[in-house]
């Protein structure tokens, strides 16, 4: 009788879980999906779409040829460029429900989507025609197949870390912390053998001598990029402690809180899990606060380690489910308020997409713009679009040189009339140039995005004459 009763539990939990991959996977597809073939192509978009029209694969191989296949499919256009970013995006909600489910539950896993779901950051990303919703998609299935593979020692794990790890390093070379973050936790683990079952031992073993050939193999390839990286001036990025809040900002303070809150709940009580998964999270981190003091670095070069952060998230409010009383909602509470405190952002990113575009600056300018006008450019998405309408003054790079007053004062005594675009965030431009445009040029135009955080970007068109 009891088999019949959890047999028909089972399966009405089976058929619950399929309707919440259904409704979470539309949800995904309507969110990631909207806007993206009607919002121009911004900042740094531009790199990868040209890289991919002109089959660049050198940097980020996986990433600029599949836009290549849907260029080569679908003719190139803002939606066939950014597809495969939503595509991932949109994948990578309900595989990590499936995926998290088995390790800790259908209620950690229906929390953590949900988080994803309403995440700035992964919408951001998914909408975005860069690599990081990919990198995201393969952190969740490289961190999910090693610890299975720590756990079972079934060598098909194995196999999924191997490959997961090695599409996600020709997407972004950053994702070769994760691999190397395990090794780590491997080493730990043959150091204190004698806690550990025979499995789960020559589970490391094979892992660390695999894992220690391709590291040999990979190293100068790996030293090669960081020389790269140094060799960029340091024009862009953030360091130290300002990159540590950016990383807060974009998890944003509720989901990090919840995240401490769930680690140190699963420390208690499955330490390996719970030490695992804190080295995941530690160890990038403090790798990419230490790069920041010698190289060029963003919150999004450890996109892999996000879907952690989500994983504890909802373990927490879990947690909560299990220790309150059948008839109390308290978990429900929290996760509603953590969802809420995200919603700002959530909402700002379409609504700010939607009010500001750099074709906007183009019915302006065609109405002002004389016969031997020039226009300088601070914006890589107007020149995109623009380099061949319009004169450019010949400029090399945005704000931050060093001689970047020196590099523009050439044109204050220029015999023609100069058309400046500028786009301005949150950051907002140089003081050095803002002191500069304040003194020699007149604002024309400007528009801001309409938002409900407290983030700010704008367009702003000078005139120099």
């Amino acid at each position: 009788m009891d088999s019949v009763i959890n047999g028909k539990i089972s399966n009405r939990n089976k058929h619950g879980d399929l309707s919440l991959i259904f409704i979470l996977t539309l949800l995904a597809t309507v969110t990631r999906l909207y806007g993206i073939g009607q919002w121009a192509i911004d900042a740094d978009e531009v790199v990868s779409y040209v890289r991919a029209l002109n089959h660049n694969f050198s940097i980020t191989p996986c990433s600029d040829f599949l836009v290549s296949i849907f260029f080569s499919l679908f003719g190139d256009s803002e939606f066939t460029f950014r597809l495969p970013s939503a595509l991932f995006g949109i994948a990578s909600i309900p595989v990590f429900f499936i995926l998290t489910r088995k390790l800790f539950g259908r209620y950690t896993a229906l929390f953590g989507s949900l988080f994803i779901l309403f995440s700035y950051f992964h919408l951001r990303h998914s909408q975005f025609g860069r690599y990081y919703s990919e990198v995201f998609f393969f952190g969740i299935l490289a961190y999910y197949s090693y610890f299975k593979f720590f756990q079972s020692y079934n060598k098909k794990y194995l196999v999924g870390a191997l490959i997961s790890s090695f599409l996600g390093f020709l997407i972004h070379p950053t994702f070769l912390v994760v691999p190397f973050v395990n090794g780590i936790f491997t080493i730990i683990v043959l150091f204190n053998k004698n806690k550990y079952n025979k499995n789960t031992v020559q589970a490391a073993k094979l892992f660390l001598v695999i894992f220690g050939l391709i590291a040999l193999f990979i190293s100068p390839f790996f030293i090669n990029i960081i020389r790269v990286l140094q060799s960029i001036p340091d024009i862009w990025g953030y360091k130290s402690i300002m990159l540590s809040m950016q990383i807060i900002k974009h998890f944003t303070v509720p989901i990090t809180a919840s995240c401490i809150f769930g680690l140190l709940w699963l420390l208690k009580k499955d330490t390996a899990k719970g030490i695992y998964y804190l080295m995941s999270i530690s160890i990038p981190i403090v790798l990419i606060i230490s790069a920041s003091f010698f190289t060029n670095v963003r919150p999004a070069y450890i996109m892999y380690i996000y879907p952690i952060f989500f994983i504890l998230s909802g373990y927490f409010c879990a947690q909560l489910k299990n220790i309150s009383s059948n008839n109390s909602y308290f978990h429900i509470t929290v996760v509603i308020l953590i969802i809420f405190c995200m919603l700002p952002e959530f909402i700002s990113h379409y609504s700010g997409m939607s009010s500001l575009d750099v074709r906007d600056t183009e019915y302006f300018l065609d109405k002002n713009y004389q016969n031997g006008d020039k226009v300088l450019s601070f914006d890589f998405g107007f020149d995109f679009y623009y380099k061949n309408k319009y004169d450019f003054e010949n400029y090399e790079e945005i704000n931050d040189y060093p001689d970047l007053i020196e590099k523009i004062n050439q044109f204050k005594n220029a015999p023609y009339r100069i058309w400046i675009v500028i786009k301005t965030a949150r950051s907002k431009i140089s003081p050095q140039l803002n002191s500069w445009l304040i003194k020699n040029a007149n604002l024309s135009w400007e528009k801001s995005e309409e938002r409900f955080d407290y983030s700010f970007k704008s367009l702003r068109i000078y005139l120099l004459e």
